[in-house]
């Protein structure tokens, strides 16, 4: 395999993995159920389950926005260069490897 090749089935798996997760966060918001299960209603608030369902949504979907974000943010990054240009400034700092090692791994944090 080329260097291409490689480059492209990772960034199949990143979105395919941000694919499934968000396919999988769908069908659990599918799932909830805005009324309080029988079982429950003598142990837990029917206006706390409601507020707990619509909060876990709103967060669901915020995730949804940001992990996009975060993902077109690394695959920009890496399309442009910036791995390796990273890399560059960092090995001409000229400490040695181990601290330029954590430079560029803090840096990318």
């Amino acid at each position: 395999m080329n260097a291409e090749s490689i480059a492209l089935s990772i960034a199949f798996i990143l979105v395919a993995i941000a694919a499934i997760r968000t396919l999988a966060e769908a069908m659990n918001l599918g799932a909830l159920d805005a009324d309080l299960p029988a079982e429950f209603s003598d142990v837990y608030d029917a206006d706390d389950y409601a507020k707990s369902q619509h909060y876990t949504r709103t967060e669901t979907r915020f995730g949804w926005l940001a992990r996009g974000f975060d993902l077109a943010v690394l695959l920009l990054f890496w399309a442009v260069g910036g791995f390796g240009w990273l890399d560059g400034w960092t090995r001409g700092l000229d400490f040695g490897p181990i601290a330029t090692g954590l430079v560029y791994l803090g840096l990318l944090v």
